[in-house]
């Protein structure tokens, strides 16, 4: 009914929240009982208070209505009132040991928890990988991540809840030999490494590593019987020597430590009248007899040969192709025996007693 006069217009409603529930349920309860409950008058309003503040019906504003038999006691639903949104959660950044000690706090109420990522999981993956039955190379180039946020229906508590998938780097090498040797012939340190992927795959690379060869070994060439020359490589003796003419054995070495063609040396062995015998044994290297057996005493690198252990032993001189050397024993008549048990050699070089050389 709308109570108009001259002077004003209609009269409003006065809205006074009278009481208030904590649940719809409560509130039913009390309207239900009709003209018996008078702690709320009909057409006053009341409000569903809860304790979970995050309740779906908290802020409801009913107003208690005349059809009390109805399922909601008359109440009649008028609005909801609600509240500004709490703040957001704190989220900040710590170490495994850090989260650690501030799990033992007993200040606040808190979830915790801990893991791991590994292989068995499938949540640590290979940058690259075979796949299985086509044998085709694939690749994971790509952090995968997924989340939800969780709240229970009836509660303030909610969850966030993430994971992940991260790849880890795959690091394949490819190697290669290369000369030591520089375009000048000069023995130079050629290790190289250098990534040869296209670096498209954040979590994969392939390195090249060039690794220098082996350098040559030395080598024996050219036994010679010759007048004593300033060419030769410094020994004792070797100024008196040139002085008088004198006839000695010689060698040439070709060293490979620095040239890949060799440095050429030529060596010293002996005076012809110092030296009984020279043989290449069984296993190509160059054995000197000294006539002298004070010398023979006084070597350091010395063989058994024909029963005798006080060879001079001058090395290694070839792979049986190269040239060799065989001295006969001294004797009025020339050459009186020869080594005949040598691997074969294209040329070989027999001293006979004179000091001239000699021919099988």
């Amino acid at each position: 009914m709308e109570y108009n006069s001259f002077y004003g217009g209609r009269r409003g409603a006065s809205f006074i929240i009278v009481k208030r529930y904590s649940t719809i349920a409560e509130m039913v309860a009390a309207f239900s009982q009709g003209g018996d409950y008078k702690v709320v008058n009909y057409d006053e309003y009341v409000l569903i208070d809860t304790e979970n503040k995050n309740d779906k019906d908290n802020g409801k504003v009913y107003r208690r209505g005349y059809e009390y038999n109805n399922a909601m006691g008359g109440a009649v639903y008028e609005g909801q009132i609600v509240g500004p949104a709490g703040m957001a959660p704190h989220t900040e950044m710590h170490t495994i040991d850090e989260i650690e000690q501030i799990q033992t706090r007993e200040d606040f109420t808190y979830r915790r928890g801990s893991g791991s990522y590994g292989k068995t999981g499938n949540n640590l993956v290979p940058g690259k990988y075979i796949e299985s039955g086509s044998g085709v190379e694939k690749y994971n180039d790509e952090i995968i991540w997924a989340y939800c946020s969780v709240r229970d229906l009836d509660s303030h508590e909610s969850t966030a809840h993430i994971g992940f998938k991260i790849p880890y780097t795959v690091i394949d090498y490819e190697t290669e030999g290369v000369n030591p040797y520089d375009t000048n012939g000069n023995y130079a340190d050629m290790t190289s490494t250098n990534r040869i992927d296209d670096e498209t795959h954040p979590f994969y690379e392939k390195w090249k590593i060039w690794i220098p060869k082996g350098i040559k070994g030395n080598s024996i060439n050219s036994i010679q019987l010759g007048e004593a020359s300033s060419d030769i490589e410094d020994y004792s003796e070797k100024t008196e020597d040139i002085a008088n003419h004198r006839k000695v054995l010689t060698y040439e070495e070709k060293n490979y430590d620095n040239k890949q063609n060799g440095e050429i040396s030529k060596k010293y062995i002996g005076k012809i009248n110092e030296i009984q015998e020279t043989v290449i044994d069984n296993r190509y290297h160059l054995l000197v007899y000294y006539s002298d057996p004070n010398v023979r005493r006084e070597l350091i690198n010395v063989a058994t040969y024909d029963g005798r252990d006080d060879w001079a032993d001058l090395g290694y001189i070839g792979n049986g192709t190269g040239v060799g050397a065989i001295a006969g024993k001294e004797s009025d008549s020339g050459i009186s025996s020869v080594a005949n048990t040598m691997p074969p050699y294209s040329a070989w070089l027999i001293v006979e007693d004179d000091g001239e050389p000699g021919s099988i």
